[in-house]
C-alpha cells in the first residue's frame, strides 16, 4: 500500500513539472508516454487502485525493481513541496474550463438570437405576400437538412432534431406575434419588408447549421445544474432583451436547459391577413 500512494504522488508530480511547467514539452522519450498513459489511466477510473498495481508491474518490467523504488522513496519529499502549486494548477484547469463553457453558451445564444430576429423580416415578407406562418413540405425539407448535418457533424439525429424543433416553433411564435401586430394595424403592406425571402432562407439556413456545431460543444455540459442556471439568466439578457418574447425565449432554450425533455412539432392556429 505505500509503494502505490508514492507511485500515485510521483505521477502527479512529475507530470506537474514536465508538462504543467513546462507547457510546450514534448513526449519526448517512453518514460514520459509511459507516465502519462498512467495518469490517464489512474486518474480517470474509480478504480484507481487496481490500475496502480497494474501499471507498478509494467514500470517494474521496463525499469527495473531498484529504479522504480527508489522513485518511490523520494516522492513524498517532493510531492509535499509541489503540492501547493499543483493545488493552483488544477485550479486553473477548471477554471479555464468554466469560461470555456461561457464562452459557448454566449456564442449558441448569440446564434439563436440572430435566427430568431431574422423570423421577423420573413413574416413580414409571408404578411405582404399572403404567405401563411406554417408550409408542411418546408418544414419536411427542414428537417431533413437537420438529419443532414448532424450526419456530417457526427451529432446524434435525435439531439439535433428536438434542438432546431424548439428553434421552429420559436420561429413560429414569432411569425405569429408578427402577424398579429400587422392585423391590428390593418396592414395590407408592411413596410421595410424584403423583396425576397430567398437570402433569408439562405441565412437561416447557414445559421441552422452554425448552431448545431455550437450545440455539440455545449450540449454534453448541460447536465451540470449551475451551466443551466447560467444559460436562462444569459438567455434573458442576450434574447429577451432584444426584443424576443418571453414565450419565445423559453421554446428556444429549453433543450439546452431540459435536454431530456422531446419537443414535439407545435401547431398554431394561423392568422389571417
Amino acid at each position: 500500500m505505500y509503494f502505490e500512494y508514492l507511485l500515485k504522488s510521483i505521477i502527479k508530480i512529475y507530470l506537474y513539472e514536465h508538462f504543467f511547467l513546462n507547457k510546450n514539452a514534448p513526449y519526448k522519450d517512453s518514460f514520459s508516454l509511459t507516465i502519462a498513459y498512467i495518469y490517464n489511466k489512474i486518474y480517470t477510473r474509480n478504480n484507481c487502485m487496481y490500475y496502480v498495481r497494474k501499471m507498478m508491474n509494467t514500470l517494474k518490467k521496463l525499469f527495473g525493481t531498484c529504479a522504480l523504488f527508489t522513485i518511490c522513496l523520494f516522492a513524498p519529499l517532493v510531492g509535499s513541496a509541489q503540492t501547493p502549486e499543483t493545488l493552483n494548477v488544477e485550479k486553473k484547469v477548471e477554471e479555464t474550463s468554466q469560461d470555456e463553457s461561457q464562452a459557448q453558451m454566449d456564442t449558441l445564444l448569440t446564434l439563436i438570437k440572430e435566427r430568431l430576429i431574422l423570423m421577423q423580416d420573413i413574416a413580414k415578407w409571408k404578411w405582404n405576400n399572403a404567405m401563411p406562418i406554417e408550409n408542411a413540405t418546408e418544414e419536411k425539407a427542414l428537417h431533413a437538412e437537420v438529419a443532414l448535418i448532424a450526419q456530417k457533424l457526427d451529432l446524434s439525429p435525435e439531439i439535433a432534431a428536438n434542438l432546431m424543433q424548439a428553434q421552429f416553433n420559436s420561429s413560429k411564435l414569432i411569425q405569429i406575434d408578427a402577424f398579429e401586430t400587422f392585423a391590428r394595424q390593418d396592414l395590407d403592406v408592411v413596410e421595410g419588408a424584403p423583396k425576397s425571402i430567398e437570402p433569408l432562407k439562405m441565412r437561416a439556413s447557414e445559421l441552422t447549421s452554425m448552431i448545431l456545431t455550437q450545440a455539440k460543444n455545449l450540449l454534453p455540459k448541460t447536465s451540470n445544474g449551475e451551466l443551466k442556471v447560467a444559460i436562462k439568466e444569459k438567455a434573458n439578457e442576450i434574447l429577451t432583451n432584444s426584443g424576443i418574447s418571453e414565450t419565445a425565449t423559453k421554446e428556444a432554450i429549453l433543450p439546452l436547459v431540459s435536454p431530456s425533455e422531446k419537443i414535439i412539432t407545435s401547431s398554431f392556429n394561423e392568422i389571417d391577413k
